[in-house]
């Protein structure tokens, strides 16, 4: 994917999205550092759009909540899988 496309999918689906949320005045949207995100190209588009940007540290820590409740959960899927098993599919503790 390139600067070009990634414009053209949040042409297609963040200011619809902001709109349907009833966000479009209070939105900020999250990037991260990867080069079509930060190019001179998007970096215009959305200040065309009036989109405003969290700032994000270069060299900050992951700080995304997502990367650690997938991991939990790629960790623990062996015993969930197991309980359900054990249980023939009723409910389980997780």
């Amino acid at each position: 994917m390139n600067s070009s496309k990634y414009q053209s999918i949040l042409a297609k689906n963040l200011q619809a999205s902001a709109r349907k949320l009833n966000m479009k005045r209070n939105l900020i949207f999250q990037h991260d550092y990867d080069p079509k995100h930060t190019s001179k190209s998007t970096k215009g588009w959305l200040h065309q759009k009036k989109i405003k940007v969290l700032e994000w540290p270069s060299e900050s820590p992951d700080l995304n909540p997502i990367e650690s409740l997938c991991a939990m959960l790629i960790d623990s899927y062996s015993k969930r899988r197991s309980a359900v098993i054990k249980s023939k599919g009723a409910s389980t503790k997780y």
